[in-house]
């Protein structure tokens, strides 16, 4: 994790974690969410830099939200493009999946 305070926390519940995402970057975390509801010490976090081009100056991505999916699938996680702000050559919604366990895929 990064040694500075993040910036604009957002979180969410998804069916095997609590993720987190925030101003600092295309980085996303996720949190062991039923090892924390069991109180586990060792509860797993997986966090996760995503690189795929410019975004905009202002890079606030947003995990979605949904307790009751089914295990296994992946949790969305979003960010804009937009070109008007200096994030890329076009306007458009990016889109990255990711499990606590370490499952991490890109689209």
């Amino acid at each position: 994790m990064s040694a500075s305070f993040p910036d604009y926390l957002k979180f969410s519940i998804w069916s095997d974690g609590y993720n987190m995402t925030s101003n600092q970057g295309a980085r996303m975390y996720s949190f062991e969410r039923d090892q924390m509801i069991l109180g586990n010490s060792a509860a797993r976090a997986v966090t996760a830099t995503f690189t795929s081009g410019t975004t905009s100056g202002f890079y606030c991505p947003l995990s979605a939200d949904a307790g009751l999916t089914l295990a296994g699938i992946p949790c969305p996680f979003f960010a804009y493009s937009e070109n008007a702000w200096g994030g890329g050559a076009i306007d458009g919604v990016k889109v990255w999946n990711m499990n606590v366990i370490p499952n991490i895929t890109t689209k």
